[in-house]
């Protein structure tokens, strides 16, 4: 992981890396004596350890215990150094294309977009693609100055990420970690999991609704009312002073439309106006806290957008790997990727 954060890829760099040793004294690690084994060094040892010996750590790793290190032991370890003090996280799936290489273990054939999204069989540009899901929790403050991952894995492409995001939240608390807000994407829409976050850990999150929802068609009507107050969000005027979008929100509480959520819901709902076309949109975001003004939830899941880079970056490190990772079980592509 420090040869990562170093940009260097050869194992055979690795020992100068380990004796730079910047990263690690500022984690407050001891790399400690290097005395070798038995006494048998003639000499001195210079490094901390030999690139074959690190080469052969990686290759008889048992990647279900690598995982395991990760999302517990090494995210106890962050949580005790207050790494995750603010409480906000973002849970997140997304797919990671492979070349259709058979030696990469559990991958699966997946309908994906030229972007690499999910899309159906008669989506334009589309094609059957070998991939992994990476699912992760990702830890953020309000003012979004940094990230860190909580936890993370992967899986084959084609398993739904819900019950793999729901396994990572339940596994960091149940490991000692706090979750106060959790910022969610329309994939892990699922009335008795949201019920659960909220119900058994006091998880508050925010989620955007589907167009198709009973719950979305309800509030949007709500909207049609003379009396919504809405709150001006954001203005953009051209150089004349004339205003060619403007964004409108507003909040409706104790919305009772969505069957098996079997907590409180509210919504905040968006309305975006472009006056060079006429056209009018709606983005309409779900939460279970009642917000005292309903510009917060939008400025909250504002920080779930802005990952989108770092999980393109995140694959395009991967996809730079693929041809020294080939037939590498995917749980050793994760730690590498994260590193990164």
């Amino acid at each position: 992981m420090a040869a990562k954060m170093y940009g260097e890829e050869a194992f055979s760099n690795i020992p100068y890396v380990l004796k730079n040793g910047a990263i690690l004294k500022m984690l407050g690690l001891n790399l400690g004596p290097m005395p070798g084994f038995n006494n048998k060094n003639k000499k001195e040892r210079i490094y901390p350890a030999d690139q074959d010996t690190i080469r052969k750590f990686f290759k008889d790793t048992v990647p279900k215990k690598l995982n395991n290190w990760f999302n517990c032991d090494f995210s106890g370890w962050m949580e005790k150094k207050g790494a995750y003090r603010s409480g906000l996280f973002i849970e997140d799936a997304s797919y990671i294309p492979l070349p259709g290489n058979p030696n990469y273990q559990y991958a699966e054939y997946v309908w994906l977009d030229e972007n690499g999204n999910h899309a159906s069989e008669d989506t334009p540009g589309a094609r059957l693609t070998q991939c992994y899901k990476l699912s992760s929790l990702l830890n953020t403050d309000m003012e979004g100055r940094y990230y860190i991952y909580a936890g993370a894995r992967i899986d084959p492409g084609n398993v739904n990420g819900l019950n793999e995001g729901r396994d990572l939240v339940e596994g960091f608390i149940k490991n000692g970690g706090y979750v106060d807000t959790l910022l969610l994407d329309r994939g892990y829409i699922d009335g008795p999991t949201l019920t659960y976050y909220k119900r058994d850990f006091r998880i508050n999150w925010v989620i955007p609704l589907k167009t198709n929802m009973e719950a979305y068609n309800d509030v949007i009507g709500f909207t049609r009312l003379k009396n919504t107050d809405w709150k001006l969000y954001c203005l953009e005027q051209n150089s004349d002073g004339f205003t060619e979008r403007k964004e409108e929100v507003a909040t409706f509480f104790n919305i009772s439309t969505w069957e098996n959520l079997s907590v409180p819901l509210h919504v905040s709902v968006k309305r975006q106006t472009d006056y060079a076309s006429g056209e009018v949109s709606y983005f309409v975001l779900a939460h279970s806290k009642k917000y005292k003004y309903p510009e917060e939830a939008f400025d909250l899941y504002a920080k779930r957008t802005k990952i989108e880079e770092r999980h393109r970056q995140l694959k395009g490190f991967f996809r730079s790997c693929q041809i020294q990772l080939s037939g590498i079980f995917p749980g050793k592509h994760l730690r590498l990727s994260l590193s990164f």
